[in-house]
């Protein structure tokens, strides 16, 4: 299943308009509310307590003229939370409510856990910064240490480290079984006058 499948199922099930935004903050729209859609492969999506969700490329040396990310951890880290709620900023001029909607996937034992949660800017101040031993960024909360985004400098990727909410909801779907050709064939009425030699 992918992103695009993912929007789709997600606009109809809202009777909302899928907007396939390459910035993954509006996704689906209905009326003054947007939503970004994000889909996760989960190993077991029932116990799972915290997604990573890719949330765009963020690129301090385009939009902060930072020439060495590596120079200043905390200042490169708090421009990556600038270009966020930048984007947060412009949707908000055009929808009062951002949510963002995740469905955990286990594809081959067709398991699910979905959860909605707020799309919301960040204060910099509240979050430290430091290189892991890739040499990636990982902004930190001041007030409890925990890991709450990811930023790679080769690439820019920005990743939101979220908690799986108390009140998401998990299901499974039963497999379908597989049809033989011959059915297949038969359920949409084909014939051999269909092929001409």
């Amino acid at each position: 299943m992918s992103g695009d499948d993912w929007g789709d199922i997600f606009a109809a099930a809202v009777n909302g308009e899928y907007l396939k935004s390459p910035l993954g903050v509006v996704d689906v729209v209905l009326g003054n509310t947007a939503w970004s859609t994000k889909t996760v492969k989960a190993k077991s999506p029932m116990n799972q307590a915290v997604v990573r969700l890719i949330s765009g490329r963020n690129s301090p040396t385009f939009s902060a003229g930072i020439r060495d990310p590596f120079a200043d951890v905390q200042e490169t880290g708090n421009q990556v939370l600038r270009i966020w709620n930048a984007r947060i900023e412009q949707a908000t001029q055009s929808y009062f409510h951002l949510r963002t909607i995740i469905l955990m996937r286990n594809m081959d034992d067709f398991r699910f856990k979905i959860f909605e949660t707020t799309t919301s800017q960040f204060d910099p101040a509240d979050y430290v910064w430091t290189l892991n031993r890739k040499r990636n960024f990982e902004g930190r909360s001041i007030r409890n240490a925990q890991h709450a985004f990811t930023w790679q400098p080769h690439g820019s990727q920005f990743t939101l480290i979220r908690r799986v909410s108390g009140s998401a909801r998990s299901f499974s779907v039963r497999k379908p079984t597989t049809l033989s050709q011959q059915r297949l064939l038969d359920s949409i009425g084909y014939s051999r006058d269909w092929v001409t030699l």
